[in-house]
């Protein structure tokens, strides 16, 4: 028989901290290879799935959903810390 649901589960599930993925990846890279990263991410006509390929051949997983986020401005931690330049508009990050 399945679990009874609960309140108490959905409200915990709803607490969850959810953090950055990219910030992490960024201050882990030399300063050069930051400047080209966060470029990137700042180009509109770079499409987040070919920025997403770049870093998977580079060894690190990362989602095109992320990096769209990011450039709408949706991430609050790499907004304030002036990381990046929210709200970059492309084709189907629109």
């Amino acid at each position: 028989m399945a679990k009874r649901l609960s309140l108490d589960d959905f409200r915990a599930a709803n607490t969850t901290r959810r953090f950055c993925m990219l910030s992490p990846f960024l201050r882990g890279l030399g300063a050069e290879d930051r400047r080209v990263a966060v470029a990137a991410i700042n180009d509109p006509a770079i499409q987040a799935v070919a920025i997403m390929r770049v870093l998977r051949r580079v060894g690190y997983v990362l989602s095109d959903q992320v990096i769209t986020n990011h450039r709408r401005g949706a991430c609050k931690e790499c907004a304030a810390s002036g990381l990046l330049k929210p709200k970059v508009k492309e084709g189907r990050d629109r």
